[in-house]
């Protein structure tokens, strides 16, 4: 049975809630609200994860859908030792298919790379990623 999991928690005078995409009603919040004006969703990850991927290709930090697409026609073709800048040459371009595929399907305007290596639980607590 699906189920939305939900546990709001404060920090401050501000409250939170994550949201654990386990029901299409989450993908549904989750698209309405990547449809406002100025969200940026943060993608964290270590080196290898698509969101730095994403970050290497585009060559900024915070990226558009448009712009991994031309990264992904510029890196078309090329060849595993003319991909040796990136961590896993191999994975370059299955993991920009992914990455803008995901982003034009959810809406996301805009992915801000974020390196993290391990648990990223802590970034619930980071109040840089967060606004009321």
């Amino acid at each position: 049975r699906e189920r939305e999991m939900e546990t709001e928690f404060s920090l401050g005078s501000h409250t939170y809630t994550p949201i654990f995409f386990s029901s299409p009603k989450t993908h549904r919040w989750l698209t309405r609200q990547l449809q406002n004006e100025g969200v940026v969703v943060v993608g964290i990850g270590e080196q290898t994860s698509v969101f730095y991927i994403g970050q290497l290709a585009t060559g900024k930090a915070a990226y558009t859908s448009a712009e991994v697409r031309a990264a992904m026609d510029s890196l078309y073709g090329l060849s595993d030792e003319q991909l040796a800048r990136f961590p896993q040459p191999t994975m370059v371009l299955p993991k920009l298919v992914l990455l803008h595929t995901v982003m034009e399907v959810l809406g996301m305007r805009t992915v801000l790379c974020r390196l993290s290596t391990g648990i990223c639980q802590g970034v619930l607590l980071h109040s840089q990623f967060w606004q009321p």
